[in-house]
């Protein structure tokens, strides 16, 4: 008796009677599938991590921006947190800037080429702070790192004790302070801070910074 199923590989498909039933994919089908899928799964990877550093690019420049070139800063900077102003300081001028945990302010300023000595010196005129040098020669001696300390915990009512002609007495001596450490840190360039003469220098300066510092902690 001859059987009745007609039977036909056309298109890759065995016809049954009135049933169609596809073969199985073959190996490297399947294979350039996953190869695909690999693809199309790296790419969003990477569009979703290039999105993602772009945000946070943003974020971190949100309300700050500081431009420094042949030693002069420009800076814009809208409510910013004192935090985030100094790490952006820090990366653009290439220091080092210490500061306590408890720092807590939110500033708005706006300089234009303005060098980074004096934008310091004002900048930080009422906090206590240090502002070290270093060098080898005049040519590359440089501001490296800043150090900003607590306030003083000298109590209001100790320091409001202080007569007048005390507190007058204590800021001309501050002042005196300053303007030695001034003039030394100019000796300072001319040598360089690896000199025998520099280290001295350096001895010195930071002498008259505690000096000054332990001042300041009197009227504050």
């Amino acid at each position: 008796m001859q059987d009745s199923t007609l039977q036909s590989t056309h298109s890759g498909a065995i016809v049954r009677g009135s049933t169609m039933v596809y073969n199985r994919a073959t190996p490297r089908i399947l294979r350039k599938r996953e190869r695909l899928a690999w693809l199309l799964f790296i790419a969003c990877l990477l569009l979703l991590l290039q999105t993602t550093g772009r945000l946070f690019a943003q974020g971190v420049s949100r309300g700050v921006q500081i431009n420094y070139r042949d030693q002069l800063l420009s800076i814009s900077a809208r409510n910013v947190d004192i935090k985030d102003f100094f790490a952006r300081l820090a990366e653009k001028a290439n220091i080092i800037i210490e500061y306590p945990a408890s720092l807590e302010k939110q500033i708005t300023l706006e300089r234009d080429n303005i060098s980074l000595k004096k934008f310091l010196s004002d900048f930080l005129r009422n906090m206590n702070h240090v502002i070290i040098y270093s060098g080898s020669d005049a040519k590359s001696f440089r501001i490296t790192e800043v150090r900003v300390y607590p306030k003083s915990t000298v109590s209001h009512s100790s320091a409001s004790t202080l007569s007048t002609r005390s507190r007058d007495r204590i800021r001309r001596r501050i002042l005196s302070y300053k303007r030695i450490v001034e003039k030394l840190q100019n000796s300072l360039a001319s040598v360089g801070e690896n000199s025998s003469r520099g280290r001295v220098y350096v001895s010195r300066i930071r002498r008259y910074e505690d000096r000054i510092k332990k001042l300041e902690n009197q009227l504050y």
